[in-house]
């Protein structure tokens, strides 16, 4: 996705900080949602093989979150340089 969309995104919308705290709630519920699957899944592993389906699961986790993180601290940007502009 480009930035001029996810600019666009967030500004026709009511503003960064109110799609931010929807993106936030159904981020919470997605990641609830999530785990739950996870955790069914790990049920089928055990000794190094749990390790290694943790360890794969840790990585995609991180880059997630490394993501997640840019597009809230992106919301936070356009929310403050609105105010700036008010």
């Amino acid at each position: 996705m480009k930035i001029a969309m996810v600019h666009d995104y967030f500004t026709q919308l009511g503003g960064a900080e109110k799609v931010a705290e929807e993106l936030y709630n159904l981020l919470g519920q997605y990641l609830s949602h999530h785990l739950e699957q996870i955790s069914h899944a790990s049920e089928s592993h055990s000794g190094e093989a749990l390790l290694g389906f943790y360890i794969r699961e840790w990585h995609r986790y991180t880059i997630a979150a490394k993501y997640i993180n840019h597009l809230f601290r992106y919301a936070l940007r356009i929310e403050r340089g609105r105010h700036q502009l008010i």
